[in-house]
């Protein structure tokens, strides 16, 4: 599992989520012989099918890193829009100096219940997911979130790790993209089938 990340200002919650998982599923797949950090900023500035800081989806940077490929944070750039709040550069596909690491594009699959994606993190690693978030979300600090007060954000990406059950209650242990400072040490917990969490996560495979 890589380290959490913080967005900073810019809306690009779907490309650290799409460039986590697969970093992760690289990690996991090559059995710790792929050890990258793919980069978000690459996503950010390159994927043009979505939105930059505006937004995206969570399968289409799949399609991305399967048709061009990633580079690694080391080769590519720190991430500098968080600071921003904007694209760092305009680029034709990708950086070509780097190494592309890709996808498989038949693999992307969508997870539809917590039990396909409970099988597919056992069997694969991280997905990526997306919910909707209220005001009292914001304010998260520990425990298994439920929704109580506040009006509707929007949508936001995140990587599912694992589950659990607390009290009775199921929960998915969820890394966010809001530095470390945030929840718990930027990890939360919220509980099945809340804000839409587990209704649409996404699964793809590393190109070994």
């Amino acid at each position: 599992m890589h380290p959490v990340r913080d967005q900073g200002a810019c809306g690009s919650c779907w490309a650290h989520g799409a460039s986590e998982v697969l970093s992760d599923r690289f990690c996991i797949h090559s059995e710790g012989k792929v050890d990258v950090v793919l980069s978000p900023q690459q996503l950010v500035d390159c994927d043009y099918v979505d939105h930059g800081c505006m937004g995206g989806f969570l399968t289409t940077p799949f399609i991305y890193y399967s048709l061009v490929g990633g580079n690694t944070e080391d080769c590519y750039g720190e991430y500098v829009s968080g600071k921003t709040g904007a694209s760092s550069r305009f680029c034709f596909l990708t950086k070509f100096a780097c190494k592309a690491y890709r996808a498989q594009l038949t693999s992307i699959r969508w997870l539809m219940n917590p039990e396909a994606i409970k099988e597919d993190i056992y069997k694969n690693g991280h997905v990526n997911t997306g919910f909707m978030v209220y005001e009292d979300f914001r304010n998260y600090q520990s425990g298994v979130y439920k929704y109580k007060s506040g009006q509707l954000l929007g949508g936001h990406a995140v990587k599912i790790v694992g589950w659990g059950k607390e009290n009775g209650t199921e929960y998915w242990i969820v890394q966010n993209s809001w530095s470390e400072k945030w929840g718990e040490k930027g990890f939360f917990k919220i509980a099945f089938g809340e804000c839409g969490i587990d209704s649409g996560a996404t699964s793809v495979l590393p190109s070994l």
